[in-house]
């Protein structure tokens, strides 16, 4: 009787035991939930161009372009989820399921117990980084929904694999769903089917029940399917394929880059990680003595740490990166103010955590200042009331604004052929996306294009999100008034004195747009200013006194703009070829120089400009006396 007690009071702690240790997979869960809650907070704006750099069409066609490709179900369905990015909640979401889903295969299919449920993580954290990574790859990466792909490819992975174990034994039926496992993953996932089978086999080897013979069949029938099925099928019908990539359909290519192989370690990760699943999961007891169950706290303590440190190192944070990014993109909404306060903020977060440092932005986010200051009418009295500098981009390879702004700059400053072409060379190269569409349908319209505009307009209807778009421009081709009072292409038409030309800027974007403006002279105020300042920060004096005359003339009566008045004050003291005497400059601006002028060679004598700038920028750092002397060999492009 009392063993039967003691049997009883045992069974009664091990049941509790095994309750209390399920709660590691609510912690799993929780851990996913925390990972996309922080991944939308930090990268909302990441998000959203994502998903432009993004196209999914509701469309027969879209689909069997889709399918010309191994593997073209998984980016057909990748594409269909990124484009919910939209809302960046609302993409986090659906990939937070899919990754709870994807845990709960893994340990269903790969019997792991509840003590070891963090271990499930590992392939989540390595599909998070082959997103979280990338960077400015963003613009470049030719792979179809890829910020989903990964995800969808494991998903569907597991559950080829899942299904492999249910099926029983019999009768080969395990050795037949592996080739035609083989051959229908290879064609709609790619790599990720060719994965699954190589799992099976591993887990073949790990089925206890199975007979000697069934092991050996089903290991030659994987490894020739996962040998044979790509090469038959690349003579028969995926011939667009290069032969040297049939057995990685569905992966990015990072081939721009010399170290591009560094961005395959969470996809390599990620194939290990289930395979050491497959090879050493097993359905252990969740219980154990008190004297280890502490044992195995310190081991999940220690699994988290160590996910946690390896997205803190592999999480792509570079703050000129996501700056341009949001600056980009309220600019396109037309928050000229809100992209002047995000540049000012960049500057105060850097600077004050970096004591002594002085903030460098690259020359996206310095244009696209200027193109702020310029469409609410101050960039002659504000352009150096901002960093100016030419920091390099954070990323192995070069990356050009042609991809990043450039067809933001071109579109507001009534360069639309410019504007066209990099979409159109973009879209060739890398894919179509709905911003490069965006661009073309704008531009088409400033142009007259109305019938090329409409067969852009059409391809926007038959998206998700941006039918509301199309529609708002496609009454402009039938109301051709709407242009000018449309907030953003009426401005486009201050440049209208352009001539409709198309040459090459060699895609040096920055030097291209100052060299066009600075040699061009117009009648129109608002163009005359870009001319003006364009000829300022080349800092040519014979080529600012002939844009200085054309100004001059338009602008008899009213507050010249601040840093023209420097300008024309420097010039006129270096050279003494135009007489300046009889200008009326602002008491500020002679003030300001002669102040400059004393500081440098007092407080300044004998010290490098480099030594200087810290010294001096907090006096004459809004100043073109500053930016003048101290700003030079900047780094275009």
């Amino acid at each position: 009787m009392k063993n039967k007690q003691n049997k009883a009071k045992s069974a009664q702690k091990k049941e509790i035991a095994a309750k209390k240790l399920r709660w590691m997979w609510l912690l799993t869960a929780l851990c996913i939930a925390t990972l996309g809650i922080v991944w939308v907070s930090l990268e909302d704006e990441v998000l959203f161009r994502v998903q432009e750099l993004n196209l999914f069409l509701y469309t027969p066609l879209f689909f069997k372009q889709s399918l010309v490709v191994s593997g073209g179900l998984l980016t057909y369905l990748g594409c269909y989820f990124q484009q919910y990015l939209y809302h960046p909640w609302l993409g986090m979401t659906m990939m937070c399921v899919m990754w709870l889903v994807i845990v709960l295969l893994e340990r269903q299919t790969f019997h792991i117990s509840d003590r070891w449920a963090l271990i499930t993580l590992v392939p989540i954290v390595m599909i998070a980084l082959t997103c979280l990574d990338m960077g400015y790859w963003i613009y470049y990466i030719k792979l179809k929904g890829w910020f989903f792909d990964a995800t969808i490819g494991t998903l569907f992975c597991l559950g080829f694999v899942y299904g492999y174990k249910k099926l029983p034994s019999r009768y080969f039926l395990r050795t037949v769903w592996m080739i035609i496992s083989t051959l229908a993953g290879y064609i709609a996932l790619g790599i990720y089917g060719l994965f699954a089978v190589l799992l099976m086999v591993i887990m073949a080897w790990r089925t206890t029940e199975y007979k000697q013979i069934n092991k050996i069949v089903d290991t030659v029938a994987g490894v020739l399917s996962i040998i044979l099925v790509p090469i038959i099928l690349y003579y028969t019908l995926y011939y667009q394929t290069s032969l040297s990539m049939i057995y990685f359909t569905g992966l990015p290519v990072f081939a721009i880059a010399k170290t591009g192989y560094l961005y395959f370690i969470p996809y390599i990760l990620l194939g290990l990680s289930l395979i050491l699943m497959a090879v050493l999961g097993g359905k252990v007891g969740n219980t154990q003595p008190v004297r280890k169950r502490w044992a195995y706290v310190g081991a999940n303590v220690l699994i988290l740490a160590a996910l946690v440190c390896a997205l803190k190192i592999g999480w792509y944070r570079d703050l000129n990166y996501h700056t341009e990014i949001r600056m980009v993109h309220q600019c396109e909404n037309l928050d000229w103010e809100g992209a002047l306060r995000t540049m000012q903020d960049v500057t105060y977060k850097y600077e004050s955590e970096n004591e002594g440092k002085i903030y460098q932005p690259t020359r996206a986010i310095w244009n696209l200042k200027n193109l702020s200051l310029l469409r609410l009418g101050r960039l002659g009295d504000e352009m150096y009331h901002y960093r100016n500098g030419s920091a390099k981009v954070n990323a192995p390879f070069f990356v050009r604004m042609t991809q990043t702004g450039a067809k933001l700059l071109y579109l507001n400053c009534g360069l639309e052929n410019y504007c066209y072409r990099w979409c159109n060379e973009d879209g060739v190269e890398y894919g179509w996306k709905v911003e490069y569409y965006k661009f073309m349908i704008k531009t088409a319209i400033l142009n007259g294009e109305y019938e090329v505009a409409k067969k852009f307009i059409d391809i926007l209807k038959e998206t998700k999100y941006y039918k509301d778009f199309a529609l708002k421009y496609e009454s402009y081709l039938y109301h051709p008034e709407k242009v000018k009072q449309d907030k953003e292409l009426s401005f486009a038409l201050n440049f209208k004195d352009i001539p409709n030309e198309l040459t090459s800027d060699q895609s040096l974007v920055e030097m291209f747009l100052m060299d066009f403006f600075s040699r061009t002279i117009s009648q129109n105020p608002i163009h005359e200013t870009l001319c003006i300042m364009s000829a300022l920060q080349q800092k040519d004096i014979k080529t600012f006194w002939a844009q200085f005359g054309v100004y001059a003339r338009q602008h008899q009566t009213g507050h010249m703009p601040t840093h023209i008045q420097e300008a024309a004050y420097l010039y006129g003291h270096l050279e003494n070829n135009v007489d300046i005497s009889q200008m009326p400059f602002d008491k500020s601006v002679v003030e300001s120089y002669n102040e400059f002028m004393k500081a440098a060679q007092t407080e300044c004598a004998g010290l490098t400009e480099k030594q200087m700038q810290p010294i001096l920028l907090s006096r004459f750092g809004n100043t073109f006396y500053y930016d003048y002397f101290l700003q030079r060999d900047l780094e275009t492009y």
